[in-house]
């Protein structure tokens, strides 16, 4: 996602215009007559240099502020614990697979329902680990840009990660929410299994005694 925005942006002019430019083109903010000194970054329109610097700065601030969020996101999803819990949740799924084969046919529906809830957080994990590599992607782009000094590509590149980054935020926030919906479907549905396979031995074990 972010590399292929970068290679559109690097197609697009740098903000320093050519000595002649310089000397024939009127800043275009009104009420200045100073001689333009580059172009802005966000409109690519002629400015002085007192108006370039207010946009260049405009420029730093919204990357710091993209940065911080992606800083943010990156932490909060907790790439090695979500390692664990992926791996945990797997097993969980065959011991659930197996737990299930062993009880009485009535069970299969809560067999299915159980897994495909856990499932459903399993790819949930995988989705957030994504999200992650995706913001490692995005802060390296975003670093590569801003070392080239090439405002221009930074702002187009910061803007188009502004929606990304209400989408993950958006995701992550989803996949919280699914993870406490599992963790009460988990819950009812094993207390019923566990009275199940009570009443399974139950009477298992009376099979036994009168065979014997």
């Amino acid at each position: 996602f972010c590399q292929s925005l970068n290679k559109t942006s690097s197609k697009i002019k740098n903000v320093k215009m050519s000595n002649t430019e310089q000397e024939a083109t009127k800043c275009i903010s009104r009420f200045c007559e100073r001689t333009a000194d580059g172009e802005s970054p966000f409109s690519g329109f002629p400015l002085c240099q007192e108006h370039l610097d207010e946009d260049l700065q405009r420029c730093e601030n919204r990357k710091a502020d993209i940065l911080e969020k992606l800083d943010k996101l990156s932490c909060k999803l907790g790439r090695q614990s979500l390692q664990l819990e992926k791996q945990a949740l797997a097993i969980e799924i065959q011991e659930i697979a197996d737990m299930f084969d062993s009880i009485q046919e009535n069970l299969q529906q809560w067999k299915e329902k159980l897994i495909s809830s856990v499932q459903n957080v399993h790819d949930g994990v995988s989705d957030r680990l994504e999200i992650a590599s995706e913001s490692d992607v995005c802060a390296k782009d975003i670093a590569t840009v801003s070392n080239s000094g090439n405002m221009r590509d930074l702002i187009q590149l910061t803007v188009s990660m502004e929606s990304w980054l209400d989408a993950a935020t958006r995701k992550t926030a989803e996949f919280d929410q699914k993870e406490l919906s599992c963790d009460s479907d988990r819950t009812i549905i094993l207390v019923f299994v566990l009275s199940e396979m009570s009443l399974l031995v139950s009477s298992t074990c009376k099979i036994c005694l009168t065979g014997i």
